[in-house]
């Protein structure tokens, strides 16, 4: 008789599960991964009252507080210690960067092995932070203990290779993927808004540069703009709007941005800079066609310029208006990049994704 192959425990860990790219990511591959092959865990250290509705039924997560005070961070330290221990899992899988320090740092004091996942281009994000040579110096001596560092994007494994001192063979890049069929079924609802509007989602923060965003749309008439999200520039994106005339709706979280987006004009993104934006992936599910500046972070790995989607080298309002208003104008240079992005999406299904973890997390490497 054929023995069967020993189930591997896998030991996710992450901030939380509710908002963001990276936490969606997560929850796609632990509601994919294969469960005749692995053994899910989950640790999270922020509660956000959704995981019974998000998470599937057959993947038990612990709570080790680290946002709270103290004492709350201490018993989540030693928490996530006992259950690195006591789960004796094969492999620790992190997610985002404070994290990943964390978890390497835990997977050393345990014996455990930790594969990273680098979710952004960290030598620019972490240019935000008042203690960034610090935070440079040590990520530069702890990533290269870990086991292995999965890179969301090329752009993000050539960031962690020239500025960060990792080496080629340490890396390997697995983009984001996506369940293409849920997010169409998702957006086939009743139109949100009866008006004709342009369309992004993130946090409300510096590094989306939606000033930038606000100004190239006020600059075409009969036209909204909605960004959803929260974060600390609401008033201050409130108060540019009001200034350039232009009506901006600001809807907060959306539990279906998809709906948003595929009733969308134009989904566009102006950061500075990202990792592997999965809104431009949902936005290239649901056919909408996608106007992006250049920056660093996998956009020129999805979009192919004028054809799934345009590229604005110049980060200038008049340029971006400029390619809004040539897509606004012809519908069939529209409909012909909306499909030929919905072609092109293929490549990044949330199966090839989960393949690609499947065979790291199935390696002895």
């Amino acid at each position: 008789m054929k023995k069967s192959k020993k189930k591997k425990k896998i030991l996710f860990v992450i901030n939380s599960i509710e908002k963001g790219g990276a936490e969606r990511q997560m929850l796609y591959i632990l509601q994919h991964i294969d469960r005749s092959l692995f053994i899910p865990h989950l640790i999270i250290f922020k509660k956000t009252g959704r995981e019974k509705e998000l998470l599937p039924e057959d993947v038990p997560y612990t709570l080790c507080p680290l946002y709270g005070g103290f004492f709350s961070k201490i018993y989540g330290l030693f928490l996530y210690i006992y259950k690195a221990i006591s789960f004796r899992p094969d492999f620790i899988l992190s997610y985002l960067w404070k994290t990943n320090l964390l978890s390497i740092f835990i997977g050393k004091i345990t014996f455990k092995k930790v594969i990273i996942s680098e979710r952004t281009h960290l030598s620019i994000h972490l240019n935000e932070y008042k203690l960034n040579y610090f935070w440079k110096k040590l990520i530069r001596i702890i990533y290269p203990l870990s086991y292995r560092i999965i890179s969301v994007s090329k752009d993000t494994e050539k960031d962690l290779i020239n500025n960060f001192g990792i080496k080629e063979n340490k890396t390997i890049t697995i983009p984001n993927g996506l369940d293409i069929e849920k997010t169409k079924k998702l957006a086939n609802k009743k139109r949100p808004l009866n008006e004709k509007y342009i369309f992004s989602c993130g946090r409300l923060s510096v590094e989306k540069n939606y000033e930038l965003l606000i100004r190239a749309v006020a600059q075409l008439p009969n036209l909204s703009l909605v960004i959803a999200g929260e974060g600390p520039l609401k008033e201050k994106l409130l108060q540019e709007a009001e200034e350039q005339n232009l009506k901006l709706i600001l809807p907060g979280h959306l539990t279906n941005p998809f709906v948003w987006m595929k009733h969308a004009e134009i989904f566009s993104l102006t950061s500075f800079y990202e990792g592997f934006p999965n809104v431009v992936l949902e936005a290239m599910a649901v056919e909408v066609p996608v106007v992006c500046l250049d920056f660093p972070g996998g956009t020129n790995e999805l979009i192919e310029h004028n054809y799934s989607g345009i590229i604005v080298k110049e980060r200038d309002a008049k340029k971006l208006a400029e390619e809004f208003k040539r897509l606004l104008e012809d519908k069939k240079l529209r409909d012909k990049i909306s499909q030929q992005a919905s072609e092109k999406i293929k490549e990044f299904s949330i199966e090839k994704t989960v393949l690609q973890y499947k065979k790291i997390l199935s390696s002895n490497f």
